[in-house]
């Protein structure tokens, strides 16, 4: 229920278990960033729980997976900005990814990213030119770029999920050279009240 309420979102689509955010709110309940998923299976009454659905886990916030974590403002902040980067992750076929980019990996979501050197002969010599792909949070501990460009031509298929309005602090937002992102430009874009570089150049994209 706390996932749900801090995301603005809905119970329902935890039901379908093939959903992309059910399969991100499956894997946070692993992920041992946050220690959230508590080794030992029972609620405070004693009684087992390791049959639980995903979907029983979230909406009953008496089970030890969520009393094993401390939420508060700072804290639920974090948990929703890595919930949404998986969602985005398995929304546009992470799995299939060729560069994973440290993504699901048990380190900050601020690592979940790549640094890309390219060289280019000048009149005056190289220059050398860094490229962040993934996400990076440049100055803060909360995600600031978005960024799959060129580098990761043709590598993200599906469409955008609407999670991608909790990465509030974010000022860049590129997705280039994915022609294999469809549908609608999730309206929820608009929440990234910092972001001032957009681009958005896909083919099969369209407005809401």
């Amino acid at each position: 229920q706390r996932l749900v309420a801090a995301t603005n979102g809905s119970l329902s689509v935890f039901h379908d278990m093939l959903s992309p955010q059910s399969r991100a709110a499956h894997w946070l309940l692993e992920d041992t960033f946050f220690a959230i998923a508590d080794a030992a299976v029972g609620d405070t009454t004693g009684n087992n729980t390791s049959s639980m659905s995903i979907t029983d886990t979230v909406a009953d916030n008496g089970t030890p997976s969520v009393l094993a974590f401390e939420w508060n403002e700072t804290s639920t902040k974090l948990v929703v900005e890595r919930y949404a980067a998986v969602v985005f992750y398995y929304a546009l076929g992470g799995e299939m990814w060729d560069d994973q980019l440290n993504f699901l990996s048990n380190a900050s979501i601020c690592d979940w990213t790549k640094s890309v050197i390219t060289r280019t002969s000048t009149r005056f010599g190289v220059m050398e030119v860094e490229h962040i792909y993934g996400i990076a949070c440049t100055s803060s501990t909360h995600p600031q770029r978005i960024n799959f460009g060129s580098h990761h031509e043709d590598m993200l298929t599906g469409r955008l999920p609407t999670e991608i309005g909790l990465f509030q602090e974010a000022y860049s937002f590129t997705l280039e050279s994915q022609p294999r992102i469809r549908g609608t430009i999730p309206t929820e874009l608009g929440n990234l009240k910092e972001l001032y570089r957009l681009n958005l150049s896909l083919e099969r994209l369209e407005g809401t």
